[in-house]
């Protein structure tokens, strides 16, 4: 079978197994088993426990004890989160909303929740150890009051629990790595003083979730006559003890997650990690999604490979220097894949892991995705002096260099012009304004375009003029839309007017009356036919 039929037999059943996986509401075989028995209870000591004071509805920060490693559903969790009514969550912020709080038990998808007694309640007393050396986590819930009937029934007595009546305590341990009992979860119900028969018909009130999901697993801790099938409480079960212990497969099994969040066999990327966003074909490649594959079985699971596949494979970097193609039962191995698009375009690949496990079609894929995009185009303002090589002028700069005309004699206005050389240096169009000059002493010749494309340029010219002495400053703008510097651009201008005796060559047509001054060949003339005059007249009186 050549290769073009393989693909396409892979991304067909790719597709049809990710539909029936959507329908899909939980796992086909337990993970855990779940078993109960009577025994008289007896408060775990807590040596310096770390007290925890949550108001009503209430979830704590992360609490992230110092060697903490639980495995739950086949995933290792460093940290929990302890809801003030009733139960935990595991893994990071992110698997924990705050909303939590306020959810009716039978709202399961939340997801990693470990509820020993999840109800509303109005005050209790939360703390917890946990033990490194002894490799086991106790939270404790004490002096719990329920606030109000769940969902409208009596509970907690009928009729509903006042202040009086009393209290209870119940507990949740987990077994961490390296203890004999190593991922087993203990429920325990004693009291504080007076139970009375809770009842509650929220389901799921005592249970067990796996991450939320298509797949997700929901596991009541029943109880005959005390908590039903669906996790009701009929009874306050007093003096109980509940415990789950993971179900341990025969054969080679396998987990998948990706940066610690569970992957499904053809499970597409939309709304998870493995969905890398949009991202700048010039930038180069993303941070690395971690993937990790978690050995759930008894036998050594084989790894023969790990490829990207489908068109748009060369998108994607795939960096398989940290994995093991040999993973001991609980063990781990990991590769990483980034997104380094080289083109714009909405980019999809496939993840294949090839494998023994007896629990995953093999090939294992699932599917990867992201955007290749380039920056929006913009415009780049260039203003200068003279031409293209002339002196830069900054935003706001003041005058000088050509645009301070310096001292000009009246009778040879108007000085100039100035030359301005405006370019747009940019990947967009440059839109324009008309230039304006805030002293009627420099005036403008020529009218800037409403829009330069990039690349090109163009210029205008600045004259001073006046007609009185004395020095003047203005400033020259206009209007652009460059955002990397602020509307209008603008730039400083002076000149000085002064009188020393210089007259502009009269008009055609003679003037119109009044003394004119003489120019300078005009006073040469004179004085020379007085020097002849006095000649003339000094010969007469000597002859």
């Amino acid at each position: 079978m050549n290769s073009s039929i393989k693909l396409s037999i892979r991304l067909a059943a790719l597709a049809a197994v990710a539909v029936v996986a959507t329908a899909a509401t939980a796992a086909p075989t337990p993970s855990y088993t779940v078993s109960s028995q009577n025994t008289a209870f007896q408060s775990t000591p807590l040596v310096n426990p770390v007290v925890l004071y949550l108001a009503q509805d209430a979830i704590s920060s992360e609490q992230q004890p110092s060697g903490f490693d639980f495995t739950f559903f086949g995933t290792s969790y460093d940290r929990f989160r302890v809801g003030n009514n009733g139960y935990i969550t595991l893994g990071n912020a992110s698997t924990a909303p705050s909303t939590i709080a306020t959810d009716t038990p039978d709202v399961a998808t939340d997801g990693l929740v470990i509820a020993p007694l999840w109800l509303n309640y109005t005050d209790s007393q939360v703390q917890y150890v946990y033990s490194a050396s002894a490799k086991r986590l106790v939270i404790r819930w004490g002096r719990v009051r329920q606030s109000a009937p769940s969902h409208g029934a009596p509970s907690f007595g009928n009729p509903p629990m006042t202040p009086a009546p009393g209290w209870v305590l119940f507990e949740l341990i987990l077994y961490t790595a390296g203890h004999a009992r190593e991922g087993e979860i203990d429920f325990r119900y004693g009291s504080g003083g007076n139970p009375k028969p809770y009842a509650c018909v929220d389901h799921n009130s005592v249970c067990i979730a796996s991450a939320a999901g298509a797949n997700q697993e929901v596991i009541n801790g029943t109880v005959a006559g005390l908590v039903g099938s669906n996790g009701e409480m009929d009874m306050y079960p007093l003096d109980t003890l509940i415990t789950f212990v993971p179900v341990v497969s025969s054969g080679t099994t396998m987990q998948v997650t990706a940066d610690s969040s569970p992957v499904t066999y053809a499970s597409y990327a939309a709304g998870t990690t493995r969905d890398f966003g949009s991202i700048d074909i010039n930038n180069g490649a993303t941070a690395n999604v971690t993937f990790k594959l978690v050995n759930t079985g008894s036998t050594n699971l084989t790894l023969t490979g790990v490829s990207i596949t489908g068109s748009d494979a060369g998108e994607f970097v795939l960096d398989t220097t940290m994995m093991q193609m040999t993973v001991a039962p609980a063990g781990v191995t990991q590769f990483s894949v980034a997104f380094d698009p080289t083109s714009v375009g909405a980019k999809s690949a496939q993840v294949e892991i090839a494998h023994d496990a007896s629990n995953e079609p093999d090939p294992f894929v699932c599917e990867i995705v992201g955007m290749g995009t380039t920056p929006a185009p913009v415009p780049i303002i260039e203003v200068r002096e003279g031409s293209a090589t002339g002196a830069l002028i900054g935003n706001g700069a003041v005058a000088g260099g050509q645009r301070d005309f310096g001292t000009v004699d009246l009778g040879l206005m108007p000085a100039g012009p100035v030359t301005i050389y405006v370019a747009n240096s940019g990947t967009g169009a440059l839109n324009l304004g008309a230039v304006t000059a805030s002293d009627p002493a420099f005036t403008i010749n020529g009218v800037l375009p409403a829009s330069l494309a990039p690349g090109a340029s163009t210029t205008f010219e600045i004259y001073f003029t006046v007609t009185a002495v004395g020095t003047y400053n203005g400033m020259v703008s206009f209007a652009h839309d460059d955002t990397s510097t602020t509307t209008p651009f603008e730039f400083g201008v002076s000149g000085t007017a002064d009188q020393q005796g210089v007259t502009p060559p009269p008009t055609t047509g003679g003037s119109a009356g009044g003394c004119v001054a003489a120019t300078g060949a005009t006073w040469a003339a004179i004085l020379m036919f007085g020097v002849l005059a006095v000649g003339a007249r000094r010969r007469k009186m000597l002859g």
